[in-house]
């Protein structure tokens, strides 16, 4: 248990590291940050821009994920866990994005609200559903390729997976609560500067 709750904490960092950097302007839509659409990247992404800070972002994430291998050399285990995490913890991150979001909340994350999730099923965008299934699609292939059993494999990815969802669990019911924080607007930074003296 002590795997899902580190790479949960990771998580909900991202999302509270993330909701202070875009506030209620979800997909990275205000950041100064290069973005393309075109047919290929609709494939993909629906609606979505494929933008320069969730490029950045997520190689970072697959380049810490891999420490363990750079550190102590290739294991058909350690990739499929850390590719599945990667899996895992993008739609686990963008959940809690929206839970501890003064803007938004558990109220508010639903399709009418978010523009950049285009398609929904159970009240979860379809992405979600992907990312659960490709994580655990990638935990198996250690079993594929003989080094561990099949149930093993399906063990491993069902335990992550269904832990780090309890623990989202929990952080929803807790913030449902409590309330999330209050919202407050940007700062008027014309106003500040009259305001006070920069240097």
């Amino acid at each position: 248990m002590i795997v899902p709750i580190y790479i949960f904490s990771i998580a909900f960092i991202l999302a509270y590291l993330e909701v202070q950097i875009e506030g209620p302007n979800g997909w990275a839509a205000a950041l100064p940050t290069w973005r393309v659409r075109n047919g290929v990247t609709q494939k993909v992404l629906g609606v979505r821009f494929l933008t320069g800070y969730h490029v950045a972002l997520n190689i970072l994430l697959l380049l810490f994920f891999h420490l363990p291998i750079v550190m102590n050399g290739f294991s058909w285990v350690v990739e499929a866990e850390a590719l599945m995490y990667f899996c895992f913890i993008s739609f686990i991150w963008d959940y809690l994005w929206f839970i501890i979001n003064p803007f938004y909340g558990a109220a508010k994350r639903r399709q009418e609200a978010v523009w950049w999730f285009d398609t929904w099923w159970f009240n979860y965008p379809k992405d979600y559903y992907f990312g659960a299934i490709a994580g655990l699609g990638i935990r198996l292939i250690p079993s594929v390729v003989g080094v561990e059993s099949f149930r093993d494999s399906l063990y491993s990815g069902a335990a992550a997976l269904g832990n780090l969802i309890l623990l989202s669990g929990v952080v929803t019911f807790v913030y449902s609560l409590m309330g999330s924080p209050r919202a407050v607007g940007a700062l008027d930074v014309k106003k500040l500067g009259e305001e006070t003296e920069l240097p």
